[in-house]
């Protein structure tokens, strides 16, 4: 019958195929080969579907005024030239004319009529986008003589694409013209009023800023017209006044400024 041998089996069954090879050793090329592979998948994911990024949500806030400038005509006349300097970025240039008498044709600086409203009296708004910076001169032309007023404000920070909203239009006889427009938060309405002349300038809405208050002297009063330009925060709906000195005809058109 065969000895048993210690030193062999100790050899064979502990040593070799037990403790040091299979169970240290061998154990680490496994788990740096599955630590491959989930990467790679991991990869292939990121791949096939990348992580979204998200950009911060800017707003470039509402238009901006920038300058203001003024044209009285007291003597009947067809033409008015006024000087007006722009600045800044995404320009818009806005011009009122308050006209006492009626016309059938005119032109501003080769403007578009944004809102007019026609008639013995008229309140009128012009625009221009993206006029050039620097000094230029806004040249009124009607096609028959009369008193009137101009009052050019330019305005940055303003859609390029679609700078106004919808137009809203009034008249009325009393001692407050007002007219409500639609708007919206970060927009910024703008107005051009017209009274008939009453010997006084007219007082702007308490929630409005002006920027131009105007009136034509010489003959009686009713000869002659007042006109005015201001601004005030959009909301879903602002409501544009001005208190008018002596109960009499007035109009006023209103729109909103889209921000850039």
């Amino acid at each position: 019958m065969r000895r048993r041998d210690v030193r062999g089996r100790h050899l064979r069954g502990r040593h070799l195929g037990g403790t040091h090879v299979g169970g240290t050793h061998a154990g680490v090329p496994l788990l740096v080969f599955l630590l491959l592979a989930v990467w790679g998948w991991v990869r292939l994911a990121l791949r096939a579907f990348p992580m979204p990024v998200f950009s911060p949500v800017t707003s470039s806030g509402p238009p901006v005024f920038d300058a203001a400038s003024e044209s009285i005509i007291s003597t009947a006349a067809n033409t008015s030239t006024n000087a007006h300097t722009c600045t800044g970025a995404n320009r818009v240039l806005e011009v009122a004319v308050a006209i006492r008498q009626s016309v059938s044709g005119q032109t501003v600086s080769g403007m578009v009529d944004a809102a007019t409203i026609a008639g013995e009296l008229r309140a009128e708004l012009w625009r221009l986008i993206a006029p050039a910076t620097g000094a230029h001169n806004i040249v009124v032309t009607l096609d028959n003589t009369a008193k009137f007023v101009v009052h050019g404000c330019s305005y940055t920070g303003v859609n390029q694409t679609t700078p106004h909203g919808t137009p809203a239009k009034a008249t009325g006889t009393s001692t407050t013209a007002s007219v409500d427009a639609t708007s919206a938060a970060g927009e910024l309405v703008v107005d051009s009023v017209a009274s008939v002349g009453t010997g006084g300038t007219l007082t702007v809405g308490a929630d409005q800023t002006q920027r131009g208050n105007g009136v034509t002297t010489g003959g009686t009063n009713p000869s002659n017209v007042n006109g005015g330009i201001s601004e005030q925060a959009g909301a879903a709906s602002v409501t544009m006044s001005w208190g008018v000195a002596v109960s009499n005809e007035w109009a006023i058109v209103g729109v909103a400024l889209k921000p850039a």
